[in-house]
């Protein structure tokens, strides 16, 4: 009498081909999946002291604009630094849950300016981060320029962070 010959999956039956399916489906990670958080930091400006904090209550396009303006840090100041792998990280905010985004189509002055925006990583939203002495480091975006603290901004736009430096000051340096 000939033997049937078991297929590896099915022939044990349709519920361990279902088990199989399943196992599979949820432990293959999706292409755009949420890389894992390297923990929760805060971002504080060398320059004036302050905490960063996106501006959650602004609208339209000025929503989520990182200033540093915190005296103290709270539940708007903390960012999960997300590892991108090397020395390339994004930060996305915990207070809407949106990765800091640098604009790098606005015009003149306004280009480079950082928000709590995007949905996914992209281009945009990665950020080099360059250690400096005693704890210190600067942020060098995809525009090939280093973050700084716009100090001589006047009214609710001072302290505003932006993606425009060539080199790296006390604007630009972060603890």
């Amino acid at each position: 009498m000939a033997t049937r010959r078991r297929s590896p999956v099915l022939g044990r039956g349709p519920l361990t081909a279902l088990l199989a399916l399943v196992a599979l489906v949820v432990l293959t990670p999706a292409a755009n999946a949420t890389p894992p958080a390297e923990g929760v930091v805060t971002l504080r400006a060398e320059a004036n002291g302050k905490y960063v904090v996106p501006e959650l209550d602004w609208q339209f396009n000025t929503y989520g604009i990182l200033r540093a303006r915190n005296d103290n840090p709270d539940g708007a100041t903390g960012f999960d630094m997300v590892s991108l792998g090397g020395d390339s990280y994004a930060f996305r905010s915990t207070a809407n849950g949106r990765y800091v985004t640098a604009e790098l189509d606005w015009q003149f002055n306004t280009n480079g300016v950082l928000r709590a925006r995007g949905d996914s990583v992209g281009a945009w939203e990665r950020f080099q981060r360059v250690p400096l002495a005693n704890g210190r480091f600067a942020l060098k975006a995809a525009n090939g320029k280093y973050v700084a603290v716009e100090l001589d901004w006047a009214f609710n736009t001072v302290a505003t962070l932006r993606a425009r430096s060539d080199s790296i000051g006390a604007w630009e340096t972060f603890l």
